[in-house]
């Protein structure tokens, strides 16, 4: 029988490192694993926001020239399967949509449309 108590989140401020998904799932059918920095697909760092209660995050990826900004309105308690619609911009202040979904302690997913980044970089490596 699974537990179904909901996972408390803990704080969410502070470095997240990103790993490309299509990356670790092409490491997973490997016989032996192994995470090494280059499946870093970029770092997140989440901080308080001085706008209401909301929190801020920065996204850099590797091997893009820019950065993007992230205005998390939401802070969830508990892990949920279910993804929060983002603001996401960029240095030149162009808005799109992104989603996370915070998965569990020190476990997130980000999802960036390919168009947001792809005259950045490629997103194949990513």
């Amino acid at each position: 029988m699974e537990d179904s108590s909901p996972i408390p989140l803990g704080g969410l401020c502070g470095q997240w490192t990103l790993y490309s998904s299509q990356a670790l799932a092409a490491l997973s059918e490997l016989p032996d694993p192994e995470i090494d920095e280059t499946r870093i697909a970029g770092e997140l760092a989440i901080s308080e926001s001085d706008c209401f209660a909301s929190m801020e995050a920065s996204v850099d990826l590797a091997g893009a020239e820019k950065s993007w900004t992230m205005i998390l309105n939401h802070q969830p308690d508990i892990a949920s399967p279910t993804p929060l619609m983002q603001m996401f911009f960029d240095d030149s202040d162009s808005i799109t949509n992104c989603q996370v979904t915070f998965l569990g302690p020190d476990l997130l997913e980000l999802d960036i449309s390919s168009d947001t980044v792809s005259d950045d970089i490629d997103s194949y490596d990513l």
